[in-house]
């Protein structure tokens, strides 16, 4: 973290099917202007592995106007080689007003080749900083899936019916930050097949 933006690396260890699999991210968060930002991400696996697509990448563009307004508009992918070849991608727009310690957004996401739409809403609240907050996020909508029901290269859509997740992150001490978050969805697959998921994460930030 720096004057020209936020970047790092990241490794994603996921559990799924009885295997266990790797996927290896780059993040950049450039600041163009006071008012302009960007966020470009980048991720890939192993086409043997079946639990994360063989490339995943994002890129959005983000605009703080006057009053307190966010704006921004982004596009990302998913391609599995693994399973077929298989493409998925992705575009949104969000907008968001600050006020007060807080901040709100909504974000339409628009999925092909299905043609599907998901939808997310949240608040943030902030305590000394920018760095200190706690945020609460509801979702819902379609989504195109693959790779998670057998046979796992067919491509499916799942309705998420309603969605919620907490999270937050607070300092321990000058540099090291206690990261954490819950969620709880509620999904309904082809043949009527309801998944009930929920997810936990701790982890530890360190800012230089």
């Amino acid at each position: 973290i720096n004057e020209y933006g936020k970047f790092g690396v990241m490794v994603n260890r996921l559990k799924k099917f009885g295997t266990t699999a790797d996927q290896y991210q780059i993040d950049l968060n450039p600041k163009i202007t006071e008012k302009m930002y960007a966020n470009l991400s980048i991720a890939h696996a192993k086409k043997s592995q079946v639990n994360f697509p063989t490339t995943q990448y994002r890129i959005e563009g983000y605009l703080a106007e006057s009053h307190g307004i966010d704006l921004s508009i982004g596009h990302g992918g998913r391609i599995y080689k693994n399973f077929s070849g298989e493409k998925l991608y992705y575009y949104t727009a969000s907008a968001g007003v600050y006020f007060g310690n807080y901040f709100a957004w909504v974000r339409p996401t628009h999925h092909t080749p299905q043609s599907l739409n998901f939808y997310e809403g949240g608040i943030t609240r902030y305590f000394s900083d920018t760095h200190n907050y706690l945020r609460l996020s509801i979702n819902s909508g379609k989504l195109p899936d693959i790779g998670d029901l057998p046979p796992l290269d067919a491509l499916i859509v799942a309705q998420q019916e309603y969605g919620a997740n907490l999270s937050g992150q607070f300092s321990m001490l000058k540099c090291l930050y206690l990261r954490w978050g819950m969620g709880y969805a509620k999904l309904i697959y082809p043949n009527n097949l309801h998944r009930y998921i929920g997810d936990v994460s701790l982890g530890l930030l360190l800012r230089f």
